[in-house]
């Protein structure tokens, strides 16, 4: 017997903070706003009091990846990315065989990579007149809806297949690195691809365990490299040169001597429960240069990059798992989830 439709459905969901996909940040104006997901729905925060300006609408499965910029919100459910102008659905992005990883908004380009090492280039929908003439059949019915309506889909402008073997887990792009991502993996290896080209430009021999996050650095050709053995490195793109490794970076087990940059590892057990090192973030502007570190302790780990020494820990920062850190710009202030 088909089971009868429920009286209610969920409209919007409210006491939560955010769930498992890593927030969204952007600055408009003088303001900065987060994006972070709720179920099957997400929500908009003013970052200067951590106020609720915005929920959007109900989705059709959980979402796995965020990103935004202006008015638009793109969010990840299974295969496809949903694309929203505020509140309104405004077109959904689908090309995808396998689901999506990680999106990222590079001006007016939307970049979405799947588990299968599927990467595909979109024109941001509503993005102004450069992203709304490439991005194909139904881009200009998108602009004129303005969130009214769903219009038609767009296509992809480039698709580009990793190498056999490849498994992605993350991926960033270096600061003045013009159409470059860098593409981390299960395997520990990184790649450095043009995404215009399609074309896979080196690939780094990694350290020898799984890379959970990127992050560009503040350092011209640096990026910051998140382990799953709880290490965080600084990795010099230009030379292939490993600039400093910070052990047990994530502070499982919270033992000084674990997280003063020496040698010892965390057990298999403590990995096995989560213990690695998850994600990033780089102070910027004047002061004392510093990292951000923090993975599945829910601690989070400070390092001073002029001394290579533990500036500071926040223990007890959250009770699961930090999947995203961020510094806010030219500020001492940093946002974690």
């Amino acid at each position: 017997m088909a089971s009868q439709p429920p009286l209610f459905k969920p409209f919007r969901a409210l006491g939560y903070i955010t769930e498992d996909a890593p927030f969204a940040v952007q600055r408009q104006g003088k303001e900065t706003f987060v994006t972070v997901s709720v179920g099957k729905a997400w929500q908009v925060y003013n970052c200067g009091k951590l106020t609720l300006v915005l929920v959007g609408p109900q989705l059709p499965g959980t979402i796995r990846a965020l990103a935004a910029k202006g008015d638009i919100t793109l969010a990840a459910v299974g295969n496809s990315i949903i694309v929203c102008k505020r509140v309104h659905r405004l077109c959904v992005l689908r090309g995808h065989a396998a689901p999506i990883l990680q999106l990222l908004v590079l001006g007016n380009l939307v970049l979405s990579l799947d588990t299968s090492g599927q990467l595909l280039t979109w024109a941001l929908p509503g993005g102004g007149p450069a992203g709304g003439a490439a991005a194909g059949p139904g881009a200009k019915a998108a602009g004129q809806a303005a969130g009214s309506a769903e219009a038609a889909d767009p296509v992809p402008q480039a698709s580009m297949q990793l190498p056999a073997g490849f498994r992605p887990t993350c991926m960033a792009h270096p600061d003045t690195y013009l159409n470059k991502l860098v593409v981390g993996s299960e395997g520990g290896q990184l790649l450095l691809l043009n995404f215009v080209t399609g074309s896979v430009l080196y690939t780094f021999k990694g350290w020898g365990c799984a890379v959970r996050g990127l992050s560009s650095s503040p350092a011209l050709d640096v990026m910051g490299v998140a382990l799953a053995d709880g290490r965080a490195a600084l990795h010099n793109l230009r030379f292939d040169e490993t600039v400093v490794v910070f052990s047990n970076a994530a502070g499982v087990g919270l033992a000084s001597g674990m997280l003063a940059g020496g040698q010892a590892m965390p057990g298999p057990e403590q990995l096995s429960a989560g213990g690695g090192c998850r994600t990033l973030a780089f102070r910027t502007g004047p002061g004392v240069p510093l990292m951000a570190a923090a993975g599945g302790a829910g601690v989070i780990t400070v390092w001073n990059l002029e001394s290579r020494t533990l500036h500071t820990v926040i223990r007890d920062a959250h009770d699961a798992a930090v999947v995203a850190l961020h510094f806010f710009a030219g500020e001492p202030l940093l946002m974690s989830a």
